[in-house]
């Protein structure tokens, strides 16, 4: 029994690893470079027992050729303001939908075509 126990510990360490090791892998080949900027910030609300905790996630958006993305870190920040308008965005240039925002994955919330204005 104890070796079961011992094992399926083992097995639950090298699956975490893994996934750990994915990710940095991941972020090491985000090679392509944006600039974005904070748009606003997405209300999450979190259960705790009977009560609701708010939280707040950061909405950024960035332009990869003429295509612009929204992407949502899921971060749970205590309140709505987040520093900095500004950021550099990593993201993958075989798929510019992969992107990590300072150190944080991002998920995808919509892209579009980028529209031109004549000025």
């Amino acid at each position: 029994m104890i070796w079961f126990v011992v094992g399926c510990g083992v097995i639950a360490l090298i699956v975490v690893g893994k996934k750990i090791y994915d990710r940095f892998c991941l972020e090491k080949r985000c090679t392509g470079v944006a600039s974005g900027h904070y748009l606003y910030p997405e209300w999450t609300g979190k259960l705790n027992g009977r009560s609701v905790e708010t939280r707040w996630n950061p909405v950024y958006e960035y332009t990869v050729g003429d295509k612009v993305y929204m992407v949502e870190l899921e971060i749970l920040y205590d309140t709505n303001e987040f520093g900095g308008a500004d950021v550099e965005e990593r993201y993958l240039p075989s798929d510019p939908e992969v992107c990590f925002v300072n150190g944080s994955r991002g998920m995808i919330r919509s892209s579009r075509r980028k529209v031109e204005t004549e000025e």
